[in-house]
């Protein structure tokens, strides 16, 4: 039978593909709206803060340095969603859930090098596993000389950098602080809303920026709005999931995520006649995806 930990993961992972498709309906503009939308929608999140803080039992953090790692969770996490944002205006949004992925690589590589951790072989062809499937999705052939990489892939790298310190930080504070999951990463929301919000006050042209993008594209705010909290939901049902399985086992858990990305995408496509979520279904780009996809939570099981 499933633990309710997996249906949690699972259903996170349902969530953060819905929020990938309507993102990448954001991104998908003519403007540059990257920095902007990230601002909004993190700032956007403090209202999932204020309703978890009445809704659950969140204890205040014991101490300064208790609310300094919580915060700090935040801010690597509102970096990594610029660089996120950045790559879904150029890239499908199943293809960035399946880079989204690196990230499991990047923490393996720190838990080796800084906590000297023992590593199995069969993590090693898990590493390489999820390697491969984001070259595979990231990859541009036109003959052998001229094989290049979608810009995506390095900025997913980034993001992925900054996602695992995310979780580094956040798995050393549930061990350290004795904090549940759930209140880690209520009080985290402070920190993704901390650099936004700092900016909009100091900086004139981002407040004049914010403010065109609320005039010109006011449907796009709405869904940013929703994306952010939807997203922050998801994270919220990923940070109990912890309470019940492993990181691991969680982690494996959400690797459908690609799955329902592609799935939803094509499906909203074809109800809705959207063309900014649409996705290329020729036969080469399915095997393509099918086959990233395959390798992506063959690799996560290894791991």
């Amino acid at each position: 039978m499933i633990s309710i930990g997996i249906l949690l993961a699972i259903l996170a992972a349902f969530i953060w593909a819905l929020v990938n498709i309507t993102d990448r309906f954001v991104m998908n503009t003519e403007e540059n709206i990257s920095n902007e939308a990230n601002i909004i929608s993190s700032i956007s999140l403090i209202t999932l803060f204020i309703f978890t803080i009445l809704l659950l039992d969140i204890q205040i953090p014991h101490s300064n340095v208790n609310l300094f790692l919580f915060i700090s969770i935040g801010i690597a996490y509102y970096l990594a969603a610029y660089f996120y944002y950045t790559a879904l205006k150029i890239s499908e949004a199943t293809d960035i859930s399946i880079l989204l992925n690196l990230t499991s690589i990047i923490i393996l590589i720190t838990d080796i090098l800084i906590f000297k951790t023992t590593i199995t072989p069969k993590q090693i062809i898990g590493m390489f596993a999820i390697l491969f499937s984001a070259i595979i999705i990231s990859y541009n052939y036109n003959s052998i000389q001229s094989i290049t990489f979608d810009k995506s892939l390095w900025l997913m790298l980034i993001a992925g950098t900054l996602y695992a310190i995310r979780s580094l930080i956040a798995d050393y504070a549930i061990t350290t602080t004795h904090s549940t999951p759930t209140t880690i990463y209520t009080w985290s929301i402070i920190g993704t809303a901390l650099i936004p919000t700092l900016t909009l006050i100091l900086k004139k042209d981002t407040r004049k920026n914010c403010y065109n993008l609320y005039k010109n594209h006011t449907h796009k705010i709405k869904y940013i709005f929703l994306t952010k909290n939807l997203s922050g939901i998801g994270a919220l049902f990923y940070f109990i999931a912890l309470n019940y399985e492993s990181v691991s086992v969680i982690s494996f858990a959400t690797s459908v995520q690609p799955v329902f990305t592609f799935i939803l995408s094509y499906t909203l496509y074809k109800l809705l006649k959207t063309e900014q979520i649409k996705e290329k279904t020729t036969r080469k780009n399915l095997i393509k995806k099918t086959f990233a996809i395959t390798i992506t939570i063959f690799g996560l099981y290894l791991l």
